[in-house]
């Protein structure tokens, strides 16, 4: 099983000093996506990336990140951008129809533009599984945009 203790960088990074990344993550369940953030950025620098590197935009909820994470790759020059969220099943088919969302969203960003955008958001059905994969998933979306970004930049 691959776990934040296992998952690695496998396509170096070429010209760290100009790597660049975007964050994109929720106000909702913040408690849950600050903890994904603040080990997403704390990851970055732990690679290399240099805080100034680093471009965040908060937005009220998952919907709202395809649309951010476009502005921000159309209005900056990054290498790659990141979204971090946390969507936790009600009682309602709401959160379907989210998830299904911000999903097809995030993929068609990463077809429309050059760029990789990683999708950090969690899909949960309850609180506590949300608590216990946000202890990770920061880190491990984090080095996957760094990947990607490094596979970018081989192909």
């Amino acid at each position: 099983m691959l776990t934040s203790h296992t998952i690695q960088n496998i396509y170096p990074l070429k010209d760290l000093d100009n790597v660049k990344v975007g964050i994109v993550h929720t106000q909702w369940n913040e408690r849950l996506v600050d903890m994904m953030y603040f080990d997403a950025v704390s990851t970055f620098q732990q690679l290399g990336i240099k805080e100034k590197n680093i471009q965040s935009i908060k937005v009220p909820g998952a919907i709202e990140i395809t649309y951010a994470a476009k502005k921000l790759a159309e209005k900056n020059n990054l290498s790659g951008i990141l979204t971090l969220g946390c969507i936790i099943k009600g009682d309602t088919p709401h959160f379907d129809y989210v998830a299904m969302s911000v999903t097809q969203g995030i993929t068609q960003l990463n077809i429309i533009h050059t760029i990789p955008f990683v999708f950090g958001i969690l899909t949960t059905n309850n609180y506590q599984q949300a608590l216990e994969r946000a202890s990770v998933k920061g880190k491990e979306a984090a080095i996957t945009l760094i990947n990607m970004i490094g596979l970018s930049q081989q192909i």
